[in-house]
């Protein structure tokens, strides 16, 4: 009779396992009890100055103003919604955005989220007037960007992007994922005086797999990268001139890229050197400063412009701009393929150097 119990309770055990699998591993260990919060919709209130991924992306570091947006508190943790792209519609991940508590940087939107270190399923209703979080039930990994950075500046974000899931990993040494293929979509570095931003570049993907024994615990996946770094830059020679661009792009070790440095990398030095070791150009790669009309208030009152700027473009005054890159001969003799050397003395990461051939 003993032996037909433990049968079946055997059995039992089995059915709950092939009837639940998706608890058996989980990104949470709360009951799949989804956290709903109805948010209130304010339009005419307190302003909110925040960060957002899209003004990251875009260089611009002065946080934004929100007049209009969706708040409200789950478990005593504020919540707020943004509508980033104004389309009236909240929750597009990857555009629109939140904040969780007083962050100064909102976080994209996301079909799952950390919440209090554990994952959940998101869903937004598209006015903004509710957020349900649903303990997301499915294999997870751990990772870990921050033991191998070789970097001595500390970043505020670091935003892994699989699909439409983005997920903050820079607070914490083992942070839970779901399992899956993910891409560096974001990474900010800032202080009140500069600040820059890391995307994927010639990053590989960053592979979380579940472990091979259902009972292992989740494997962390770490990442060498940061220091040191390489300069590269699009360099072309013809009839005997060399043109660079303006872009010049940073790498790191693992080949993620940073870019938008405040202040500019720019300018950088340049030296071009021949097959025989000959030094045949040398000069400055500039960024480009936008022409500065001079106020000519009488040529605008005369003429009827709408502004000094149209007086002076009519009295043709000079471009005072500057344009961007660098432009200058090669010297007559020199023997290809050449070796293109670039110095920046003064960034964020510090001095930079780069090296490259050009046949």
């Amino acid at each position: 009779m003993k032996k037909i119990y433990v049968l079946l309770a055997v059995c039992s055990v089995l059915a709950i396992l092939v009837a639940f699998p998706g608890r058996v591993r989980s990104g949470t260990d709360a009951p799949a009890k989804p956290k709903t919060c109805k948010l209130t919709l304010v339009e005419k209130g307190k302003k909110i100055k925040v960060l957002t991924p899209a003004q990251i992306q875009s260089g611009i570091v002065v946080p934004e103003e929100f007049l209009v947006y969706a708040t409200g508190k789950i478990d005593d943790v504020d919540i707020t919604l943004l509508d980033v792209n104004k389309d009236e519609c909240y929750g597009d991940a990857g555009t629109d955005a939140f904040i969780l508590g007083n962050s100064t940087c909102a976080l994209p939107a996301s079909r799952i989220i950390n919440f209090k270190n554990k994952l959940y399923e998101c869903e937004v209703a598209t006015d903004g007037s509710l957020i349900t979080l649903t303990p997301f039930q499915g294999d997870v990994g751990q990772v870990d960007l921050l033991s191998d950075f070789k970097c001595a500046l500390k970043p505020e974000l670091l935003i892994l992007k699989s699909d439409n899931i983005y997920l903050d990993v820079s607070k914490g040494k083992s942070v839970m994922v779901p399992c899956g293929s993910y891409s560096l979509w974001l990474g900010y570095i800032g202080d009140k005086k500069s600040s820059l931003a890391i995307r994927s570049g010639q990053m590989n993907a960053i592979e979380v797999v579940k472990p091979e024994d259902p009972e292992a615990k989740p494997t962390t996946v770490k990442i060498q990268w940061g220091a040191p770094y390489k300069i590269d830059c699009e360099c072309i020679i013809n009839d005997n001139a060399i043109t660079i661009t303006e872009s010049v792009n940073v790498y790191g070790w693992a080949g993620e890229e940073y870019y938008n440095f405040t202040p500019s990398i720019l300018p950088a030095a340049m030296e071009m050197f021949d097959a025989t070791k000959q030094l045949v150009a040398k000069g400055v790669i500039n960024r480009s400063v936008a022409p500065v009309a001079k106020s000519f208030e009488g040529v605008r009152r005369e003429g009827g412009y709408a502004t000094a700027a149209a007086g002076a473009a009519a009295a043709n005054i000079p471009d005072t701009g500057t344009k961007g890159g660098y432009r200058g001969p090669l010297k007559k003799g020199a023997v290809p393929p050449y070796i293109l050397k670039i110095t920046v003395k003064n960034s964020m990461l510090g001095e930079l150097k780069g090296e490259k051939e050009i046949k």
